[in-house]
């Protein structure tokens, strides 16, 4: 049985993986982390677009 990734999912993962490392800095990840609101509005806009 071959347990690994497909080609398709390695595209997927790679590409989400680059939307995450441009959208999520540490920075706005911490801010989200310590402010009142559950989620960073236009985080959760870029990763749904």
């Amino acid at each position: 049985m071959n347990f690994g990734l497909s080609e398709e999912q390695e595209l997927i993962r790679d590409s989400f993986s680059g939307t995450l490392e441009r959208v999520c800095q540490l920075d706005s990840v911490r801010k989200t982390a310590e402010a009142s609101a559950p989620v960073d509005e236009s985080i959760w806009t870029e990763l749904c677009s």
